[in-house]
């Protein structure tokens, strides 16, 4: 059991959290959930041991491992091949390290008896080890994995030339080969596919270890969580649920009808005591003994008034356009590009109207942020031509957030010739950025902050073609909803990946690019579901 006490986590003077305590077990799913900035990945970090924090964090019983599914991978390892990264997960060539290092003190010359007979103990603990963590099979082991994954025909591929939804399978399957007694997720189905989503919600709920997940995705809290960890971003705790996703909704909306209840009834009688109390002013006698009697039942009163929830400041997101588009703001024909020997575009030939909203839709690797970093100018055609209309202003959504710079703070990020600061510090407020957040630097954002950042950029810049790489990735459901509108009333052009249907249903979409066969056709929301249900069939077909 992993058993959290008392955890209350400051950055510098800043109280993230306080006083969070829980519990769980082998078998339990725990959801942790908030708004963007509560605190849920430092809460994660804590668990790990990543940062500091007051409190006590226990492993007990039988479990004695973590194991962390980051929601970036660290590409600190981008020369390692898929197999090579997903062996990391055992720390098995540290253990074949230690043996050639004891080998080696054996063959110093002057070593004792006592010293060898040390070294031998330690290369048979390391042999048993090396064994028990699977070192004889790793080969059969990491080839099974890579194919529930749909990994195996990129296994020998580095982790730089894959996709963001490769990478996040190949961190996923790390994990699994780790096999640890808690699976820390922070954000699992972030860059996923339809078919790696199902099949990653298939594995978690059959998964005999304990889960702690972080996530805003609907649909994976409501098939896999068992337990709710609700942190609360405006008194700084949090609140434990033994119930599903489902359950936890229908108490909260029923908790908060009650308490807001429960909150006009007690004006109400406030209100009353104070309007005899103001009434009984400069009275005597019995009169005042009333009012001096009511004056202490309403300090009694307000100091037992119920908390009304306070709904969070929603962020008030919204695109202008610059120059308004008058023809197609792009052209592409013959496209061709390739990593390598690996061509992850072919012959690609398509333009987009003035005002569309148009999306590209394909498996996982099958190049749709290729595509759109080659309109960005970021790739370069191996082939075929990309032409853009001369008064094209373009804003690129990253699906990494590559183009946002980790040491800038909030505020010299967005920086922009054409506003003030003072228009700056007021677009920032629009977004939720306010008072000392907008000093901080930018790698102290949560991820969904960070998101917010990319989307206030595409702001400031007023472009009227749009490049948005899978944009409700690490967003809440308020804020996504919010930015669906927003995208909804934009006067420009709209090119999207996104694996988000519920999302892209909240807005007309034109027409739909499907990679890798180029072909384009109408959009429809059926066609793209039976798309990605095939690809999960494949999937399952070759495991």
């Amino acid at each position: 059991m992993l058993i959290v006490t008392d955890l209350t986590k400051y950055y510098g003077a800043d109280l993230i959290f306080k006083d969070v305590s829980f519990s769980v077990g082998e078998k339990d799913h725990l959801a942790i959930i908030g708004n963007n900035g509560a605190g849920k990945t430092t809460l994660l970090k804590a668990i790990l041991g990543e940062t500091d924090y007051e409190g006590s964090i226990e492993l007990v019983g039988g479990f004695k491992n973590t194991g962390w599914l980051k929601q970036e991978i660290d590409m600190q390892f981008s020369e390692d091949t898929v197999f090579e990264f997903i062996a990391r997960g055992r720390h098995l060539k540290d253990i074949e390290n230690k043996t050639t290092q004891a080998y080696e003190m054996l063959s110093q010359p002057n070593i004792s008896d006592k010293e060898k007979e040390v070294l031998y103990a330690k290369i048979e603990e390391f042999q048993s080890l090396f064994e028990q963590q699977g070192g004889y099979t790793i080969e059969a082991d990491i080839s099974k994995l890579a194919q529930g994954c749909g990994l195996d025909e990129v296994l020998d591929s580095q982790l730089k030339e894959l996709s963001g939804g490769q990478k996040s399978r190949v961190a996923f399957a790390q994990l699994l080969y780790a096999n640890p007694d808690v699976l820390l997720l922070d954000e699992p189905t972030n860059h996923l596919d339809r078919a790696t989503k199902d099949w990653i919600m298939g594995y978690i709920n059959s998964y005999k270890g304990a889960v702690i997940s972080v996530s805003h995705d609907e649909e994976y809290l409501r098939k896999t969580a068992n337990k709710i960890l609700l942190i609360n971003d405006q008194d700084k705790t949090a609140e434990l649920f033994s119930n599903t996703y489902e359950e936890f909704l229908d108490i909260i909306a029923l908790r908060d009808e009650y308490l807001l209840k429960t909150f006009r009834n007690q004006m109400k009688k406030i209100e009353k005591a104070e309007a005899f109390i103001q009434k009984a002013e400069g009275s005597s006698g019995k009169r005042k003994k009333q009012a001096q009697s009511r004056e202490k039942m309403l300090e009694k009163m307000k100091a037992d008034m119920v908390v009304v929830p306070q709904k969070s400041k929603k962020a008030k997101i919204s695109f202008d356009v610059q120059i308004q588009t008058e023809k197609s703001p792009l052209n592409v024909s013959g496209l061709f590009f390739s990593y390598g020997n690996h061509a992850v575009l072919k012959n690609i030939d398509f333009s987009v109207y003035p005002n569309e909203r148009f999306i590209i839709v394909g498996k996982n690797g099958a190049g749709k942020t290729t595509l759109l970093k080659l309109i960005n100018g970021i790739l370069t055609p191996q082939r075929g031509s990309i032409n853009i209309w001369n008064k094209a202003i373009i804003g690129y959504y990253a699906q990494e957030q590559e183009n946002i710079s980790d040491f800038n703070r909030v505020i010299d990020e967005v920086a922009n010739p054409q506003y003030t600061e003072k228009q700056i510090r007021s677009i920032l407020g629009r977004f939720n950025f306010s008072g000392d957040k907008v000093f901080q630097e930018v790698k102290t954002l949560s991820p969904g902050e960070r998101r917010r950042l990319a989307l206030l950029k595409l702001c400031v810049k007023k472009p009227n073609l749009m490049l948005l790489d899978e944009p409700t990735n690490h967003l809440d459901l308020v804020t996504k909803k919010i930015l669906a509108d927003a995208l909804k009333d934009y006067k420009g052009t709209i090119l999207m990946v996104s694996h988000d249907l519920d999302f892209l249903s909240d807005f007309k979409i034109d027409r739909m690019l499907m990679l890798p066969s180029g072909r384009i056709q109408a959009y429809d929301r059926d066609i793209v579901n039976r798309y990605y249900q095939e690809e999960q069939k494949n999937i399952s077909e070759h495991r």
